[in-house]
C-alpha cells in the first residue's frame, strides 16, 4: 500500500481544539494520502517488543492515535482518514 501513497508531510506539526475547550498539540509522524484519495496518518513506535505484544501496547497508544485521527480529520474536511501505529521491531501494523 505505501508504493501508491503520497507522502504529504513528515513530522508534522498541528494544534487541535477539543469540544470541551482544551487545546492540544503535537507532530505526527507521517501523512500520506492513498492512490484513492483517502488519507492515512501513521504513527511509528519503536518499542523493544515481540509480534505477541503488540495488542496490548496499542491499547497505551489508543488516546494518542484519536488525536491524531481528529486533527487530520480536521485538516481534510468531508475525507476519510485512516490511523495506524506501525511497531517497528515487531513488524506489526495496527489501524485505529
Amino acid at each position: 500500500q505505501l508504493k501508491s501513497c503520497t507522502v504529504l508531510a513528515c513530522e508534522m506539526p498541528f494544534t487541535l481544539a477539543e469540544k470541551e475547550g482544551s487545546v492540544v498539540s503535537g507532530i505526527i509522524d507521517s501523512v500520506l494520502q492513498m492512490a484513492q484519495g483517502d488519507y492515512w496518518v501513521v504513527d511509528y513506535k519503536t518499542d523493544q517488543i515481540s509480534s505477541e505484544g503488540v495488542d496490548a501496547l496499542f491499547e497505551k497508544y489508543k488516546p494518542q492515535l484519536t488525536v491524531y485521527k481528529q486533527a487530520a480529520q480536521q485538516l481534510f474536511p468531508g475525507k476519510n482518514v485512516r490511523c495506524s501505529a506501525v511497531f517497528l521491531r515487531a513488524f506489526a501494523v495496527k489501524d485505529l
